[in-house]
């Protein structure tokens, strides 16, 4: 099965996450290939971008003109401070998100928008309204697909918002696991045997406990790297290289002579001014270059 639900991270600067959830128009393959280039799309645009509104006009700008007629994706996109813990958020055809307050508040984060890909992006600036909303500590913010509001039963009737808000304060969870897992349970009761007639996509994120301490920059959080990435873990960033770095390993370790490291461009005639620049230095040194990484090695005294 194939749709056009999704749901993405984006990491929009050191000290702001993007969060979105999206639904393509239709089913089937056509939606999942158009998911996949608004996904991309979101990620693109919206790095270095802290205002959810630019970005969804420039990507409205990006999808429109190569969208199949009749399609067009509906978007929640929220940008969250992690400094002073807010949230900037635009709703472009979407369902609304929730926050539910620690007290069992619940609040609905509207806004005016259109959804993506039906107009120009001069008629959307008009009608995209960007909002902002402060989070406070043990909030819980539920994004949704209108897989959830519109969920049937056998009867025909339809889960609704009403009972979302209203399961919202029912539910006393303490993670956002446990929230999503509470609303899967619900539906599925709701349902009681009715066959699921849309895909239904839920996302939660919950407001820890502020500590009073700065926020790590988000690239240096949970990894071996600064730069996002998505490749194996590994001893080494010299990946493939093992040869390389072992033989480097030696060299440094060799107590009784120095090591220098000369990095320049390949062209041979500046390569060669350095070396025999470090032979004059080092007489009993010895000159290894590499061209480009391959194998192909000279030895010099």
């Amino acid at each position: 099965h194939v749709g056009g639900d999704f749901y993405d991270f984006v990491l929009v600067s050191p000290y702001h996450l993007g969060v979105v959830i999206a639904d393509v128009s239709g089913h089937g393959t056509a939606a999942a290939l158009v998911m996949a280039a608004a996904k991309k799309s979101i990620q693109i645009h919206g790095q270095g971008c802290i205002s959810p509104r630019e970005t969804m006009l420039t990507v409205n700008d990006d999808l429109r003109p190569d969208l199949p007629k009749g399609m067009f994706l509906s978007v929640f996109y929220g940008v969250i401070d992690l400094r002073d813990q807010s949230m900037s958020y635009v709703r472009a055809g979407h369902p609304p998100a929730y926050v539910r307050r620690k007290d069992g508040e619940v609040i609905t984060l509207g806004g005016d928008g259109m959804t993506i890909g039906v107009t120009t992006t001069s008629v959307l600036s008009g009608k995209l309204e960007e909002k902002r909303i402060e989070l406070k500590e043990h909030d819980q913010v539920l994004f949704y697909t209108d897989g959830l509001t519109e969920a049937g039963n056998v009867s025909g009737a339809m889960f609704g918002a009403e009972r979302v808000t209203k399961k919202l304060k029912e539910h006393h969870a303490s993670t956002s696991l446990e929230l999503i897992d509470g609303l899967g349970a619900d539906v599925s009761e709701f349902r009681k045997g009715a066959e699921q007639n849309d895909d239904l996509t839920l996302v939660a994120i919950r407001v820890l406990e502020h500590k009073g301490d700065e926020p790590l920059p988000l690239s240096f959080r949970a990894t071996d790297s600064d730069i996002p990435n998505n490749l194996p873990l590994t001893s080494t960033s010299f990946i493939g290289r093992r040869a390389e770095v072992l033989e480097l390993a030696r060299l440094l370790g060799m107590k009784d002579r120095p090591l220098v490291t000369i990095t320049g461009t390949g062209a041979s005639a500046k390569r060669d001014s350095p070396c025999r620049q470090a032979m004059t230095c080092y007489p009993c040194s010895r000159v290894r270059t590499t061209d480009s990484g391959t194998s192909i090695e000279h030895w010099s005294h």
